[in-house]
């Protein structure tokens, strides 16, 4: 498997709405199983969904597609992951002043995460109702916030 990729259903228009139709979400995870759950979920929600299996690979993809026009929307990210850590990746993220909107997945996140600015944070383990409350959330403040 590549390290990064673009994914999308078989369908393209399966579960998509106007609302979803052009959020392109960049999800890093490095647990396989857990990284198809919420793949399929925020697809199945309608979202673009993109996979990254560690932090590398995810500030690989946030070089390769951010920067154009037609870049991430939202970065959901766990903490615990081989080569860059989540929080290592925000740091990265916010360094070089990327304004793209992070939630974070983690059993325990370290003191002071609050000053990495995140749009939320999504406690392990959480249900798919749950992942997709949050982004939906996300989406909602971001847009209120326009």
């Amino acid at each position: 498997m590549a390290n990064y990729m673009k994914s999308l259903t078989s369908d393209p228009q399966a579960g998509r709405n106007r609302r979803t139709e052009f959020q392109h979400i960049l999800l890093a995870e490095d647990n396989a199983d857990l990284l198809r759950m919420e793949f399929e979920t925020l697809v199945h929600a309608g979202y673009r969904v993109y996979i990254a299996e560690d932090g590398e690979a995810a500030w690989t993809a946030l070089n390769a597609l951010n920067r154009q026009s037609d870049g991430y929307d939202l970065l959901i990210t766990d903490n615990d992951m081989p080569k860059l850590s989540g929080i290592q990746l925000l740091q990265k993220l916010r360094a070089e002043h990327i304004d793209l909107p992070v939630i974070m997945t983690s059993g325990m996140l370290p003191a002071g995460v609050e000053r990495l600015q995140l749009a939320a944070i999504l406690q392990k383990p959480f249900s798919r109702q749950e992942l997709v409350k949050t982004v939906e959330g996300v989406f909602h403040a971001i847009q209120v916030g326009d």
